[in-house]
């Protein structure tokens, strides 16, 4: 072989070499990234928007809330304890409601109804606090306090207060309602 066609193979064999070491080197590993990176993009486009998805529903659930709070929120706590009483069985030996609300702090306003039950019965007083206490408004009762009369046997005079926080809107301003039934009123005796 002649010395031309020896160096003719050589280059040859050693550009293939080359090639190989270019497509090993770069290119493969190019390729490669490049196509990983598609596979990233493409899962981050998933994750976009299933994101953009649970945003949408938790917004669509925020506003099912505000307006369950709302529509909880309205809820007048001396109609409430009205209904209660009645339900219980004590509305007649109410002698007094009084609403009242103040500023508790941190955007908060505190509703609180102070109410007198004259000679009622135990069994039925200890309903109207269990209603209370079960209410799905969260309610408590902060004071109680009994007097009984031994000549009324097992009846006693009642006295409770039942707040209730709810969360102040920027626009509210703590008030109290104004007169209507049984507010700062004394009930008058049935016959």
């Amino acid at each position: 072989m002649s010395e031309s066609v020896r160096r003719m193979a050589l280059f040859a064999v050693a550009g293939l070499l080359a090639l190989l070491a270019l497509d090993s080197w770069v290119l493969s590993p190019v390729a490669e990234t490049r196509h990983k990176l598609a596979t990233r993009i493409e899962r981050a486009e998933k994750a976009l928007a299933e994101a953009g998805a649970l945003e949408k529903r938790r917004q669509e659930v925020a506003a099912r809330l505000s307006e369950v709070a709302g529509a909880s929120g309205d809820v007048n706590l001396f109609a409430l304890l009205q209904t209660m009483a009645r339900e219980a069985g004590v509305s007649g030996q109410i002698e007094y409601m009084r609403p009242s609300s103040r500023e508790a702090g941190s955007g908060m306003r505190e509703e609180i109804v102070d109410m007198r039950l004259r000679r009622v019965a135990l069994g039925d007083m200890a309903a109207f606090l269990g209603r209370i206490e079960a209410a799905p408004e969260a309610l408590s009762v902060r004071k109680l306090s009994f007097r009984a009369d031994p000549a009324e046997g097992l009846n006693a005079d009642v006295s409770i207060s039942v707040p209730v926080g709810r969360e102040q809107a920027a626009t509210d301003k703590p008030s109290s309602p104004g007169p209507g039934p049984n507010r700062d009123t004394p009930r008058e005796a049935a016959p």
